[in-house]
């Protein structure tokens, strides 16, 4: 081989090191016996209900009630609010921010809902944001 070659091999396998080395560098996982675990919110709806407390004569509401408890770490929380009647699905959704181990309640008000309008379900989820 002409020594123009050897050195481009030579070179390319240098930084072919160098690149792994910085990968295996900051890469805190490859280290044996360390592993970094990302601690994202785990809420849990612990609690819900609905009611039309917030109702007039003329206009009809369902209040719909949850209670959040993060299994955690802290972050942003989204809470969506189901809610079912005669067919027409409404949601609303809220993002809350939760320390680990923090209970939250929360609350959404439907005005969509008809007084006469049939049977209302309802259901709320949450998830880390």
């Amino acid at each position: 081989m002409n020594k123009t070659l050897t050195t481009i091999i030579i070179t390319v396998v240098v930084v072919l090191a160098i690149v792994a080395l910085i990968n295996f560098k900051n890469n805190p996982n490859s280290i044996p016996g360390i592993k970094i675990e990302i601690n994202t919110p785990k809420p849990i709806v612990t609690n819900q209900s609905a009611n039309d407390s917030k109702s007039t004569i003329l206009k009809e509401k369902t209040t719909i009630y949850a209670t959040i408890e993060n299994q955690g770490g802290s972050g942003n929380v989204i809470v969506t609010f189901h809610l079912t009647q005669d067919g027409n699905a409404y949601q609303r959704e809220n993002t809350i921010y939760l320390n680990s181990g923090e209970s939250k309640n929360i609350d959404a008000t439907f005005d969509e809902v008809k007084r006469l309008g049939g049977e209302i379900t309802y259901n709320v989820d949450a998830a880390a944001r």
